[in-house]
């Protein structure tokens, strides 16, 4: 049984207090199942990437990914803003 989902959209970008907002990039999350539901959100600039940090993020937190092969595994990325956010009980 799956234990986690990632979602990758569009972002447009956070508004600052001047009106302008930061550029536009693609906002992952992943939310997975291990000892209660955790979700962890970040950016990337391409979709590429956001997934490649996605799939990063997951396994470093130990899910298995069983469509990767372990030499296929992504390598850590650099991520200018991430936030993790736990879920439910648990």
């Amino acid at each position: 049984m799956k234990r986690h989902n990632i979602i990758i959209e569009r972002w447009q970008g956070t508004p600052r207090p001047d009106g302008r907002r930061d550029e536009p990039c693609f906002r992952w999350t992943v939310t997975y199942e291990k000892d209660g539901i955790f979700q962890v959100q970040g950016y990337a600039e391409t979709h590429a990437a956001a997934r490649e940090a996605a799939e990063a993020c997951l396994i470093e937190r130990g899910i298995d990914l069983n469509w990767l092969r372990l030499s296929d595994t992504p390598k850590p990325q650099r991520e200018t803003k991430k936030r993790w956010l736990r879920l439910g009980q648990s």
